[in-house]
C-alpha cells in the first residue's frame, strides 16, 4: 500500500485465477489439458496447443493468488475474500467480481451448489461471515439492507421487485458515488433474510441454456449489502458495502451456436465485458480518461475499479486445449488487473444515513408517547378532581371520548416506535464464551490467510531475485566459458523479447478479431 499524490493510500486490486476441472464434455472431446497451476508461488503456466515455435510454446502469469482444480470453497473464501469482508465491517467499500469466459465456474464460485454444505459459494459464505459478527459484537446497532440488481441487454433491472413502475436509472453524486434510482432496498435481519432476498433474486435472474453451458447467465448480476452501524444514540456512523458481482460470461458465436435473443444477448454481453477490459486496460496505462461511461456495468463498478474500494478480481479459466484462446484472454485481462490502484477510505461519521435518521425518529416517537401518556394521566386526575354531580352525562361521555382517543394515539406511536425498530439489529446475541471462541477463529482464519498471501509474495521476490544474481554468482575457469555464459543469457533475453513481440501480435489480432466479431453480430442482430 502506498499513498497517491491526492494524499489517500493506494491499494493494488488482489486478482486471483481458479481453474476448474475438466468438464465431462472436455473429456469425452478428447480434450488435452494445458494448465499448469502453482498455488504456492501463485504461478500459472498454461501450453498453447497451436505453437508453432518454441516462443510461443509455454506462457507463464503471476497473480496474488492461484487455485486449482483440487482448491475447496472454504480455502477460497477464508484466504482471499474473508479479510475483504472484515474490513466492510469495519466501514470500507469491498467488491468481489467474478470474470471469465462461459462455463468456467463464475456462478460456482459466486454462489456455490447449496447454501448449507461444503459446496457454497463467496455469497452465502460473506452472509454468514457478517452475521456471525453482528451477533458477537456488542454496544453497537445494525441496519443491514440489500439490494439485487441485474444488466440485461444494457437495461437494469431489480431483481426484488421485477414490476416496477418507475424506471431504473443511473446516477452520480460526490456522497453515493455511481448509483441506481427507485432501486428497492431490503431490510434483513437475519441470514435467512439474506438468503430469501437472494434465492428471490436469482429465480428472476435471465438465464439461458447455450452450446457452451446449460444454464448460462444471460445477465452481469450485483448483489450490493450495505451495513450501518453506530452506537447508541450516538451521531457517528460507519457504513459498509460489498459488491458481490456475477458477470455473464464472454462467448464466441461460433462455439455458442448463438442465434435470435441468444444472439442478441451475446452481442449486449461481449460489449459490455469488451468495455470492462477497455477500463481495465486504461487503469492499468495510466490513462488521462478511463473509459467508464462506454457501458452501464463499467459505471457501476467506477468505485471498485480505480475508486474507493478493496476490491478482488477471481479470474475463473477452464483447463481444456479447445478453449486456448478465451483463457489466454482472461489471463491477460486479469494479469493487467493487478496493475490497477484503489483509494479505499473508511466511510465514517457518516451524516446521511438510514440508521441515523431512524435512531432520531425512534427518540422522538419515544418522548412523544410519554408527553401524552403525561397528558392522558393528567387530564383524567383533573377531570375526576372536578367532576361533579351536576354534570350530564353528554359532558362525561365526551371527555371518556377525549381520552380514548389519547389512548388510541398512543397505541398507534407505539406501533411505528415497534415497526421502527424491528428495522434494526442490536449487537451481542450469543453467549460470551461462544463469542470469544468464534472472535479467535475469526482472527486466526485471517492471520493464516496473511501468512499465506506473505509466503507467495516471499516466494515470488525470492525467484525474482534469484534470477538477477544468478550471473553475479558465476564465478568463470576461462574467457570461453564467461563467452558461453554470456551467449545463454542473450540467446534468453532474445527469446523473451520474441515471446513479448509475439504476446503484443497475438493481443493486435485478438483486438482485431473480437472487433470484428462484435461488429459481425451487431449486424446479424439487428437483421
Amino acid at each position: 500500500m502506498d499513498k497517491s499524490s491526492s494524499g489517500f493510500y493506494n491499494e493494488a486490486v488482489q486478482v486471483i485465477v481458479r481453474c476448474r476441472p475438466m468438464s465431462q464434455k472436455e473429456i469425452q472431446a478428447d480434450c488435452v489439458g494445458i494448465i499448469k497451476a502453482y498455488p504456492n508461488r501463485g504461478v500459472i503456466e498454461v501450453q498453447n496447443p497451436k505453437a508453432r515455435n518454441e516462443n510461443e510454446k509455454t506462457k507463464l502469469f503471476t497473480f496474488d493468488s492461484v487455485y486449482d482444480w483440487n482448491s475447496t470453497q472454504q480455502g477460497l473464501y477464508d484466504e482471499t475474500v474473508r479479510p475483504l469482508v472484515s474490513s466492510v465491517l469495519d466501514g470500507y467499500n469491498g467488491c468481489v467480481f467474478a470474470y471469465g469466459q462461459t462455463g468456467t465456474g463464475k456462478t460456482y464460485t459466486m454462489e456455490g451448489t447449496k447454501e448449507f454444505d461444503e459446496g457454497q459459494g463467496v455469497v452465502p459464505r460473506a452472509f454468514e461471515q457478517i452475521w456471525a459478527h453482528i451477533n458477537r459484537t456488542t454496544g453497537l446497532e445494525f441496519l443491514v439492507s440489500v439490494r439485487y440488481l441485474e444488466i440485461y441487454m444494457e437495461e437494469i433491472r431489480d431483481l426484488l421487485k421485477i414490476k416496477h413502475v418507475k424506471t431504473l436509472e443511473l446516477r452520480e453524486d460526490n456522497g453515493q458515488g455511481v448509483y441506481v434510482t427507485h432501486l428497492h432496498s431490503q431490510t434483513c435481519k437475519s441470514e435467512a433474510d439474506m438468503f430469501k432476498a437472494m434465492r428471490i433474486g436469482n429465480h428472476n435472474r435471465t438465464t439461458g441454456a447455450t452450446n457452451m453451458n446449460e444454464h448460462s447467465s444471460r445477465s452481469h448480476a450485483i448483489f450490493q449489502i450495505v451495513i450501518e452501524m453506530a452506537e447508541k444514540n450516538s451521531k457517528s456512523v460507519k457504513v459498509g458495502k460489498l459488491n458481490l458481482v456475477d458477470l455473464a460470461g464472454s462467448e464466441r458465436q461460433s462455439k455458442t451456436g448463438a442465434t435470435g435473443d441468444r444472439l442478441k444477448e451475446a452481442t449486449k454481453i461481449n460489449k459490455a465485458l469488451s468495455s470492462l477490459g477497455n477500463v481495465i486496460y486504461a487503469l492499468a496505462e495510466n490513462s488521462a480518461h478511463i473509459p467508464y461511461r462506454d457501458s452501464k456495468l463499467t459505471r457501476l463498478l467506477q468505485d471498485s475499479l480505480g475508486g474507493n474500494s478493496k476490491t478482488i478480481m477471481i479470474a475463473n479459466i477452464g483447463p481444456a486445449s479447445m478453449n486456448y484462446d478465451e483463457t489466454i484472454i482472461t489471463l491477460r485481462y486479469a494479469y493487467r488487473a493487478k496493475s490497477i490502484k484503489n483509494q479505499p477510505i473508511k466511510n465514517e461519521d457518516i451524516k446521511n444515513t438510514k440508521l441515523l435518521e431512524l435512531q432520531q425518529e425512534i427518540e422522538r416517537l419515544k418522548k412523544l408517547i410519554e408527553e401524552k401518556n403525561r397528558g392522558i394521566e393528567l387530564t383524567g386526575q383533573i377531570e375526576y378532581e372536578v367532576s361533579s354531580e351536576d354534570e350530564d352525562d353528554s359532558e362525561k361521555e365526551e371527555k371518556v371520548k377525549k381520552l380514548e382517543l389519547g389512548k388510541v394515539e398512543v397505541s398507534e406511536l407505539a406501533k411505528q416506535l415497534k415497526t421502527l425498530e424491528n428495522q434494526m439489529v442490536h449487537g451481542g446475541n450469543l453467549v460470551d464464551s461462544v463469542k470469544e471462541n468464534e472472535l479467535k477463529l475469526e482472527q486466526q482464519r485471517i492471520e493464516i490467510a496473511a501468512r499465506k498471501r506473505r509466503e507467495i509474495e516471499i516466494q515470488q521476490k525470492i525467484e525474482e531475485e534469484e534470477e538477477n544474481c544468478h550471473e553475479l554468482k558465476q564465478v568463470f575457469a576461462s574467457l570461453q566459458q564467461a563467452v558461453d555464459f554470456k551467449r545463454d543469457k542473450l540467446k534468453r533475453l532474445h527469446g523473451r523479447f520474441q515471446s513479448v513481440k509475439q504476446e503484443i501480435k497475438d493481443s493486435h489480432e485478438e483486438y482485431v478479431r473480437s472487433r470484428k466479431e462484435i461488429e459481425d453480430s451487431n449486424d446479424s442482430a439487428a437483421m
